[in-house]
């Protein structure tokens, strides 16, 4: 098995597969196709070099005349991850599924890796003894800021996003469409971090999972807490047209603090995620 990327490297606490370093292993299942039946059932897949990936404790050899159908995640068993391995399901009709319940501060996504699947069907050993590719797929978004200019000298304590839903159920099936989403949050960002008075762009903490979701009345908003030369805090809020936040996207807001006047974002970048490949 060959694994590729060309993925751009971020920053996070926790891991955002953005390079092939970062996904040692993952699971892997087989089913027969059409089927819920395991022909491979969680089976750990782990890089031993030279773009080699393996089985961990077993051969697996194809069945002689049936398809099969493969479904794969990371991190593998869903270890310190945004999903956990008991929400996450698999049925023919379907295909693979899972909820979340994510955590709605950066401290509670401190050491959590985001979750990536993959999902093929009806592959045999006549059309794909040479191997199976797999895409890997990012069914949630990321969020990321950053400083362009401001007219003070100042510490960022924290960012609020306002308003946003913290649960849902994603499902492949046909389309693969996010469902039930719920428990609306602020998700709060704590930053801690000094930024001095530079003519340049500085990144604002880390970057963090977000679920894919529209937003009411087609904005979105966040609050910046802020202290100037060691004073008390203060607070400007932002609010920026936006509809929603898409599934394998990656937000960066750029912003501009006038601690007079108020927070702007100058502008907004949106990058897709590429693929990887398992071949």
């Amino acid at each position: 098995m060959v694994v590729n990327n060309d993925w751009q490297l971020g920053t996070r606490a926790a891991t955002i597969y953005n390079g092939t370093d970062l996904l040692s292993s993952f699971t892997a299942n087989a089913y027969t196709s059409g089927s819920s039946t395991p022909y491979v059932g969680n089976a750990l897949v782990s890089y031993s070099g030279n773009q080699e990936w393996n089985f961990a404790d077993r051969k697996v050899y194809w069945p002689e005349t049936a398809a099969l159908d493969f479904f794969a995640y990371a991190p593998a068993g869903a270890t310190n991850c945004v999903v956990s391995a008991n929400d996450i399901s698999y049925t023919a009709a379907g295909g693979p599924s899972f909820s979340v319940n994510l955590p709605a501060t950066s401290e509670g996504q401190d050491g959590k890796a985001e979750f990536i699947y993959a999902y093929v069907t009806g592959k045999t050993q006549a059309q794909d003894v040479a191997g199976v590719q797999l895409d890997f797929h990012h069914p949630f978004a990321t969020v990321r800021f950053a400083l362009k200019e401001n007219n003070d000298a100042l510490t960022i304590n924290s960012i609020s996003i306002k308003d946003v839903k913290t649960s849902g159920t994603f499902t492949h099936a046909d389309t693969p469409q996010w469902s039930n989403q719920s428990n609306t949050a602020d998700f709060v960002a704590t930053i801690g971090q000094y930024f001095p008075q530079v003519d340049a762009v500085q990144a604002v903490g880390d970057t963090y999972i977000v679920l894919p979701q529209a937003f009411g009345n087609g904005k979105l908003s966040f609050v910046v807490n802020y202290s100037v030369d060691g004073g008390s805090p203060d607070e400007l809020e932002a609010e920026i047209d936006m509809t929603e936040w898409s599934a394998g996207s990656r937000y960066t807001y750029i912003m501009t603090i006038d601690t007079y006047l108020k927070v702007s974002v100058t502008s907004i970048t949106i990058n897709d995620w590429t693929k990887y490949n398992w071949q």
